[in-house]
């Protein structure tokens, strides 16, 4: 399974190791899933890291943490898409524009992010957690209301029609 871990998730998840975003986070780097991440995430990611908050109270060393999740996902360039349905943030298309060209669910805690779940596939960290804890037997059960498995399925397929390019190539395949 392949997965954008939007920055407020990994953020949160280095804050509060043990709630679903930390448990996320873990799984991630354990590669029990495949972590996706692009240039822009990465800056994203950094730009939080370097404030003084976050220095203070949480990580001062964020270049090994930042190298560390670099080993663990997997980097695709940037690639601006089309999309039917856009967030109220523009700064968040590249989210979407990462997920639709990988083929990979979106998770995040950002409620804007979160209310397209409908039209394409964006779980909250909770429901990814579900997802990925679950057996054949209780798939179905773990996705959100919203979603049967042929819908899910549906969704990622017509996100992916609804893109200007084709495959997405990765950083290491450009290289």
């Amino acid at each position: 399974m392949k997965a954008v871990v939007d920055s407020n998730v990994i953020i949160s998840g280095l804050i509060n190791q043990s709630g679903p975003p930390g448990i996320i986070l873990k799984k991630g780097m354990n590669q029990e899933f495949e972590m996706v991440a692009s240039p822009l995430l990465l800056d994203e990611i950094e730009g939080v890291m370097r404030r003084e908050w976050f220095v203070s109270h949480y990580l001062s060393d964020h270049q090994e943490f930042l190298e560390s999740f670099r080993q663990h996902a997997k980097l695709y360039l940037d690639e601006p898409r089309q999309h039917a349905v856009l967030p109220s943030d523009s700064d968040d298309v590249f989210l979407l524009d990462l997920a639709v060209s990988t083929s990979s669910l979106l998770v995040t805690g950002d409620h804007a992010l979160s209310a397209l779940a409908g039209s394409l596939p964006v779980l909250t960290p909770r429901s990814f957690l579900n997802l990925l804890d679950a057996t054949e037997e209780n798939l179905q059960d773990c996705l959100p209301g919203q979603f049967t498995l042929d819908r899910f399925a549906a969704l990622v397929a017509e996100a992916r029609k609804q893109t200007l390019r084709g495959n997405s190539k990765t950083e290491r395949e450009m290289a």
